[in-house]
């Protein structure tokens, strides 16, 4: 594998951020300029210094169809309503995101939303299937393993 740190970030309200050194997996949470500051001062000038390569997966939902035109749907007016808001805002925070990588001159991908295939009634992946998949045994939230989600789809986990 090449040495190069991949990043996968997961927008939304509670931003997830998970960055994989090659060995080790960190995960992070909290909110867009939380999350922005984190990188910026904490992983950032660490990379830079010892001028490490590095790319930032970002969840992109603007290809996901739009949740009030879905068929079949038994989901009340208001479901429909809230889950078209939360796709609206994790749009934007996939342009900023993106912005913000362009700004600072990163090297950035956006990529589709996992499918959800996991065993929660939700279809999200519990944090037991997160463990068991990346052998990280810490405590994580929702956020942090979509992100960990982002970053293993695109390399293999030893």
């Amino acid at each position: 594998m090449e040495n190069k740190i991949h990043i996968g970030i997961d927008g939304g309200a509670t931003t997830g951020i998970a960055i994989w050194d090659g060995t080790y997996l960190k995960l992070e949470s909290g909110s867009f300029w939380d999350m922005a500051y984190f990188l910026e001062k904490k992983i950032f000038d660490d990379i830079k210094k010892k001028k490490i390569p590095f790319v930032i997966y970002i969840e992109d939902t603007s290809s996901v169809k739009i949740t009030w035109r879905r068929k079949n749907s038994n989901n009340s007016i208001g479901i429909n309503d809230r889950m078209a808001r939360n796709v609206g805002m994790n749009i934007r925070d996939c342009q900023l995101w993106c912005e913000w990588c362009e700004i600072n001159k990163f090297e950035y991908k956006k990529v589709r939303p996992l499918k959800k295939s996991w065993n929660t009634s939700n279809g999200k992946i519990s944090n037991d299937e997160f463990q068991k998949l990346t052998n990280y045994h810490e405590q994580t939230n929702q956020h942090e393993r979509d992100a960990g989600l982002i970053v293993i789809s695109f390399i293999k986990l030893k």
